[in-house]
């Protein structure tokens, strides 16, 4: 049996190409994966600059094969081929498998990661709160923008270390994000007001 990778194409407004009722293009594995993508890509959809963004650690079983997942970013394509927004691909995947794949590997990957990020800005937010509520006197500019910018570091250090961790083990899981989101909204906006009312 010979060895197969998937390529995921997606476009710089993160949506995804969907070619023959799948979210990857099946193509056949060579020691040259980055040359193996561009002949494919050329061939088929006219593209010849793309960057692989990520290489999937779990693997796709796909009738019996196991393939790598490879997802590539292209600026430049054939306006004929059809990119669809991330939530909408779902019901136009045929596989059952790759169907599963999907929702886990990158729907809910999507959807996780704006929801984490809502909860680290929220608990930035608390933090400032009480830090600014903590100081008696007036706030100078200068203080205010060194707090400003260790919240910016934390943020940072958070978005590049442990929030893919966290993406990886929350996967896993079915959460209920629109009621989170209801939620988050509403401490956001809560929060926005005390600082608003502290500085004014």
């Amino acid at each position: 049996m010979e060895d197969y990778i998937g390529v995921i194409v997606k476009n710089q407004w993160d949506e995804i190409l969907l070619y023959e009722s799948s979210f990857y293009i099946k193509i056949k594995k060579s020691d040259d994966v980055k040359n193996i993508i561009k002949k494919e890509l050329s061939k088929n959809l006219n593209i010849d600059i793309f960057k692989i963004k990520k290489i999937y650690d779990e693997k796709l079983l796909h009738r019996q094969e196991e393939l790598t997942l490879y997802l590539v970013e292209v600026g430049v394509y054939n306006k004929e081929f059809e990119f669809i927004k991330i939530e909408k691909v779902l019901p136009d995947i045929l596989n059952f498998q790759d169907k599963e794949f999907f929702e886990k590997n990158i729907l809910r990957y999507e959807t996780y990661g704006f929801f984490l990020y809502s909860i680290i800005n929220i608990l930035l937010l608390i933090i400032l709160v009480g830090i600014l509520e903590s100081i008696n006197k007036p706030i100078s500019m200068h203080s205010f923008g060194v707090i400003i910018g260790v919240l910016v570091l934390i943020f940072a250090v958070f978005a590049k270390f442990i929030k893919p961790k966290l993406l990886n083990y929350l996967i896993n899981f079915e959460i209920n994000i629109k009621f989170v989101e209801y939620l988050t909204t509403i401490t956001m906006i809560v929060y926005w007001v005390k600082i608003l009312t502290i500085v004014m």
